[in-house]
């Protein structure tokens, strides 16, 4: 949706930002193909959504440890450092959640 032919797009999944960046003539070549394999997923009877509410907890959790109050109970704001000092702290399932996230993301 947010791609421009003759153009690399950036995506900032911490902040949503994006940018359009030219493609330069000294690049190579090159191709991207999006596919679908007709495999369909359903993720309602999967553990996907309890994982979800942990790392909204886990996320809370670490920002109380440190005074801040977030309005979005999402991991990607709350800074790795900050789980760092306080991952000991939390609950083993939610420690795991947020040792996945943190891994993840890096």
């Amino acid at each position: 949706m947010l791609a421009k032919k003759d153009h690399l797009l950036y995506l900032d999944t911490l902040s949503d930002e994006y940018e359009s960046i030219p493609a330069s003539n000294t690049m190579k070549p090159y191709r991207i193909a999006i596919l679908f394999s007709g495999l369909q997923r359903s993720l309602v009877h999967s553990p996907y959504n309890s994982r979800v509410k942990e790392a909204q907890t886990a996320a809370r959790i670490l920002a109380g440890h440190e005074g801040i109050s977030l309005q979005e109970g999402a991991l990607r704001f709350v800074p790795r450092s900050i789980y760092d000092r306080h991952k000991l702290r939390l609950p083993e399932n939610l420690r795991r959640q947020a040792e996945h996230f943190y891994s993840e993301f890096e």
